[in-house]
Parts: structure tokens; sequence; C-alpha cells
């Protein structure tokens, strides 16, 4: 028997790419870096770079590779800021 969890969602907020968001927003915090200077530098509207922030639209994966490059961020870095894990245990994700 398969077992799936859902993530919760909240007002179509996907809480997981919130996570994703809020430490983005933490590296540009870092970096000085206004949504518009990423949005340039990622080659995306600041509305649709805001929307990825907020939680309400996914990055993909060229716009992941394109922020790991940004950030000089290492091969960890980027695992840990887009597909680590704040509020779900890795085992409540996986299924048997």
């Amino acid at each position: 028997m398969i077992y799936y969890v859902s993530i919760k969602e909240t007002k179509g907020i996907d809480m997981e790419q919130k996570i994703v968001g809020n430490r983005i927003k933490e590296l540009m915090k870092k970096k000085n870096m206004t949504i518009k200077d990423l949005s340039e530098k990622m080659g995306v509207t600041s509305k649709t770079l805001s929307k990825k922030l907020n939680g309400e639209q996914e990055f993909c994966v060229s716009e992941i590779l394109i922020i790991t490059k940004i950030f000089n961020l290492s091969i960890e870095a980027c695992a840990r800021i887009f597909f680590g894990s704040d509020d779900i245990s890795l085992e409540a994700r996986i299924h048997k």
C-alpha cells in the first residue's frame, strides 16, 4: 500500500516555497540587493520574482542555477536553500 502526505497550502501559497523565498530574501539582505536588482540579473520581472519569493510560484531549475551563480553558492548551500526542510521532516516527506 502506498501512502501520500500532501503539502499543506494556505491561500494558494505553498509553505515550502515560502521557506525557500525567505532563504533567498536573507541572501539578498546580506548582499544589500533589492528585488529589482535580483530580477534584472535573473532576467525576470520584479513582479515574477516577488511571487516566487512569497511562495506563490516555484523557482524553475534554470532560475536555481542562476541564483546559485549570482550568490556564488556551493552545491551544499544551494541544496540547503532550495531543498532543505525546516518545517517538514524528511521522514514525513518520504512514503513507503
